[in-house]
């Protein structure tokens, strides 16, 4: 490591622009008579991907943070964090206060893309992809060595280059998605469509969706068309109807069966009220990533397609955050759809003992 010694200290005259910064007693934090709540490091890297913790750190930020203040016309909120999820305190803040907020990025590596310009005019003077930030005291050896050291793509992307996921993608990499215009019928070998179902139509809760996928007679899949929406109970499964109606009696339907009773119920209500159609209960056991990753390896080797249509944009949006996006129903209904064309699902059928 490089060691510098102070060797002399000079004085410099001339006009600066300085600020009063200062601590009241009652531990206030003042700059220039303004006071500035500053929030370091909201988040518990390790507990990030919790949703109860993440959830709970917002709903402090909203209930507590919110009344601190004496002067509303004047407080001022400062947060300096790294980002972990798609919902961090970060993505919530901007969320809920837009143009208000000045949001300041600046990755220890430059992105054209994602260059930074603030609503108060500062924009990223660099113009070089890749350009370190701070050449001087993390040239490219001393950024490599600690890309090295942090490993993860996820926690470059979230401590170093300020993106809740890697570029490109983590767990999916979504540009090995290939497209394609029609699908021919005869080159079907089967067809499913998989339903991963949220029971409510609050937006801070899980979305319920619907994957169409194809599996074809070159081992290729072909996601055909996707169903979200946030609904409960009663009208989620008039949708859930309505879609096997359209799709036909070929297409096979799997329906993700949660741990529990609950669980099970509310899989069953599904089955019995798709009587007529091939249906399957899909009782998952282990946790979402896991379940994603056959389906993973194949959009890694250029295996999976999709047919264009509307959705494709939030589709492909929602794989390359997963599993730190605020969504995740496409993913979900997708790999299910997957494991099932492929048998890995444990299903079974209505009235069929197991």
């Amino acid at each position: 490591m490089e060691k510098r010694t102070v060797t002399c200290i000079k004085r410099k005259l001339g006009k600066r622009k300085v600020y009063n910064i200062r601590i009241a007693d009652n531990h206030n934090y003042f700059v220039n008579g303004i006071l500035t709540h500053n929030c370091d490091d909201p988040h518990n890297v390790k507990q990030a991907e919790s949703e109860a913790v993440r959830k709970g750190t917002l709903r402090w930020w909203d209930e507590s943070m919110s009344t601190r203040g004496n002067n509303p016309k004047t407080v001022v909120k400062v947060v300096d964090m790294q980002r972990l999820h798609e919902a961090d305190l970060t993505g919530h803040w901007l969320e809920k206060s837009g143009e208000d907020v000045v949001h300041l990025i600046l990755p220890a590596r430059f992105e054209k893309e994602n260059k930074c310009v603030t609503v108060i005019g500062f924009e990223d003077p660099r113009t070089e992809e890749g350009e370190p930030l701070w050449k001087n005291l993390y040239d490219e050896e001393s950024l490599s060595t600690l890309e090295s050291d942090l490993g993860s793509e996820y926690a470059i992307a979230g401590q170093l280059q300020q993106r809740p996921s890697p570029r490109g993608g983590g767990m999916f990499e979504v540009d090995k998605f290939s497209y394609v215009d029609s699908i021919p019928p005869s080159e079907i070998v089967r067809t499913v469509r998989y339903w991963d179902k949220g029971g409510t139509d609050d937006p801070n809760n899980a979305f319920t969706g619907g994957c169409k996928m194809h599996k074809m007679k070159n081992n290729s899949f072909i996601v055909e068309h996707l169903v979200s929406g946030l609904w409960k109970a009663p009208k989620r499964e008039k949708m859930i109807k309505n879609v096997a109606m359209n799709d036909g009696r070929a297409t096979t339907i799997g329906i993700e069966q949660e741990p529990g009773s609950g669980g099970l119920e509310s899989a069953d209500a599904t089955v019995k009220n798709l009587a007529g159609f091939s249906v399957r209960k899909d009782k998952v056991g282990k946790d979402k990533v896991t379940r994603a990753e056959p389906y993973a390896t194949q959009i890694e080797i250029g295996n999976v397609y999709l047919l264009r249509g509307a959705w494709n944009a939030d589709f492909i949006k929602q794989h390359e955050l997963f599993p730190m996006g605020l969504k995740k129903d496409f993913v979900d209904c997708s790999s299910g759809a997957f494991n099932l064309l492929n048998g890995k699902g444990r299903a079974g059928t209505w009235g069929q003992k197991k």
